[in-house]
């Protein structure tokens, strides 16, 4: 983005398709990427050519070649030429297929259609989300649950709350108390927790009495609760926080970079972000400082890039793993 008008550029920073619109997608998906001319949406190619009219309210990404946009309140399905092949007539919607079925929304309701735009599941959830591996998380009466590709309660909605699943288990919330279930909905890890994060690496953060540590997955403690803070396992390493201070440890919860930042970040790539005072830079796993601190807000590398603010998010740029702009308002 630059002046408020978007387009898109490649990995080295060079402009591929000039800052011409409005609003652009991050991504281009099937080759298709949705931009926004003045007031309405459409897409174009990667050669920056426009191959479908700006005319929707929204457009979101193709997959599986349809894409899901909206005309006066309304959401349908487009094919990649444009054509309208499920009209619009939804509520709302998550804006694409997830094993050929999409949420919808009809009369407060959540259901499910599929590509030939008839409703599969008849909307009767208070909320529905996206299938994966045949289920789907679904509520009903304050209740959660999950259900199959036919609408079937597969785990019975009982829950308080329930997460998606992660390496197998998904939290839940019974009576004001965090636990884990597996696919079955075969309780796993009994409610006991205040809070909990989803398991990474082999690891869950846990919440005894105000105070974070981490279980495995048979929930046995194997880094004793004694963190005001703790995030998932990323690259090996979980941000941590003692009173106001961030660092690092590792899994056997021995601190393996001191706690001496405002911020710690998810490493990426062999990076982390870290704050001090009010600017933030890059650390490598030893804890050395790399990128010095300069930014507003520094965000987690992705295929040899991150994304940064320089000021108060108005001016952005992309850097490389040296601290380089490739984009952005320091750029050669």
């Amino acid at each position: 983005m630059d002046r408020g008008k978007y387009g898109f550029i490649d990995k080295a920073g060079t402009v591929k398709i000039p800052l011409n619109f409005d609003d652009a997608d991050f991504h281009f998906y099937e080759d298709l990427a949705s931009v926004k001319v003045k007031e309405k949406y459409g897409y174009i190619d990667k050669g920056g050519k426009i191959v479908i009219a700006p005319q929707f309210d929204k457009a979101f990404n193709f997959d599986e070649g349809l894409a899901v946009v909206c005309i006066e309140g309304k959401y349908g399905c487009i094919d990649k030429t444009g054509n309208i092949v499920i009209p619009p007539q939804f509520n709302d919607c998550w804006g694409s297929f997830s094993e050929d079925l999409m949420q919808i929304r009809v009369n407060e309701k959540d259901g499910y259609i599929g590509k030939e735009g008839k409703i599969v599941i008849h909307p009767q959830f208070d909320y529905a989300y996206p299938f994966h591996q045949g289920l789907a998380l679904a509520q009903v009466d304050g209740k959660y649950g999950y259900i199959d590709n036919t609408g079937k309660w597969i785990i019975s909605p009982k829950f308080d709350d329930l997460g998606f699943f992660y390496e197998g288990l998904a939290k839940i919330k019974i009576e004001g108390k965090f636990g884990f279930i597996d696919r079955f909905g075969r309780i796993i890890i009994n409610p006991q927790f205040e809070k909990v994060r989803d398991f990474h690496e082999g690891l869950a953060a846990v919440n005894i009495k105000w105070k974070w540590g981490f279980i495995n997955q048979k929930g046995e403690s194997v880094i004793l609760p004694k963190f005001n803070e703790a995030w998932s396992f990323q690259e090996g390493f979980a941000p941590v926080k003692i009173k106001n201070k961030e660092g690092y440890i590792n899994k056997t919860g021995k601190i393996v970079i001191p706690l001496k930042f405002k911020t710690a970040r998810w490493f990426s790539e062999g990076l982390a972000s870290v704050g001090r005072r009010e600017k933030e830079g890059y650390i490598d796993k030893t804890g050395k400082l790399v990128i010095p601190f300069q930014f507003y807000y520094a965000g987690n590398f992705s295929d040899g890039l991150a994304g940064v603010s320089i000021d108060d998010w108005n001016r952005n740029g992309l850097i490389d793993r040296e601290g380089k702009y490739v984009w952005g308002p320091y750029a050669d």
